[in-house]
């Protein structure tokens, strides 16, 4: 029969080492991890990092992809500069003010920006997450239901501008070139930011209508089109520039790194960014109010 184990004597063990003392070799000091600075930042920055992973599954998946926005980007720039020959081409490019150079370098700019402006899930998830009453979770959380969908979302299209915008960019430079902006950097940059922030709100305007509706597609894919064609994909739209949010996604962006962008546009796009978040958020507390979970 095994020697019993020693009784352990009541009362508090052993005093450990006095503050300021030895500390045992790899021990933590307390409070490890420390807080972070603005501790109401981390529920978005770890659902912005949750984003950032989600895209890491994919990756074969999202190499296609980008070797197919490379592909259509070669065929677009070949047909428009096969429109653009001879005298009736010299003539339309005369009228709309490009030549084959400078909607090369549109197009080029175009396929890469169209991973972070336009090719967003459909209602950044919401209806899907609707349907199956996962949504509950994120309304009972202490924190802006809005502001979560987006930092999620903000961390998927911080993925696509690395492995994905980043790529075209650098591919479409090898084999067209890239212009530089003629201004600053700094307002290239801001118009494209703006236009992420612009689609996220307009796709998260089409989410959010899953509380009130059960079907959601017909809408995803109406702002698909209209952003495509009206956000200035293949051409900018500078006509409808001024009162439109959609050349905010696409033309405003890529005429700001082309150094040939309007002050008004950029203007009208910030506008449209305050406006569109503005709604966002009211909507948002209307949908707290009417929760109706399908299929739950």
């Amino acid at each position: 029969m095994p020697p019993a184990s020693p009784a352990r004597p009541f009362g508090p063990g052993p005093p450990g080492p006095a503050p300021g003392g030895p500390r045992a070799a790899g021990a933590r000091p307390r409070g490890w991890p420390p807080a972070p600075p603005l501790p109401w930042v981390r529920p978005y920055a770890l659902a912005a990092r949750n984003g950032f992973r989600r895209g890491l599954q994919y990756r074969a998946d999202h190499l296609l992809k980008v070797i197919g926005g490379l592909l259509f980007g070669v065929v677009f720039i070949a047909v428009w500069q096969s429109a653009l020959r001879g005298p009736a081409g010299a003539a339309t490019a005369a009228a709309l003010g490009v030549h084959a150079v400078w909607i090369a370098h549109y197009v080029a700019v175009s396929q890469a920006m169209l991973w972070i402006t336009t090719f967003l899930p459909q209602g950044l998830g919401i209806p899907a997450a609707v349907r199956t009453g996962e949504v509950t979770a994120d309304l009972m959380r202490p924190v802006s239901f809005f502001g979560l969908q987006l930092a999620r979302e903000a961390g998927a299209l911080g993925y696509s501008a690395l492995l994905r915008t980043l790529p075209l960019a650098a591919a479409f430079g090898l084999l067209v070139g890239l212009p530089r902006p003629a201004g600053p950097e700094a307002v290239a940059v801001a118009a494209t930011l703006c236009g992420a922030w612009i689609a996220l709100c307009l796709n998260y305007l089409v989410g959010i209508s899953a509380f009130w509706t059960t079907e959601t597609r017909a809408a995803h894919w109406l702002l698909y089109a209209v952003a495509i064609n009206l956000g200035g994909a293949d051409l900018p739209l500078r006509a409808v520039a001024a009162w439109l949010p959609f050349p905010g996604l696409l033309s405003t962006p890529i005429l700001a790194w082309m150094g040939a962008v309007p002050a008004e546009a950029l203007v009208a796009a910030g506008a449209w960014a305050l406006a569109l978040g503005w709604l966002c958020v009211r909507l948002t507390r209307a949908a707290r109010r009417r929760v109706e979970v399908q299929e739950g």
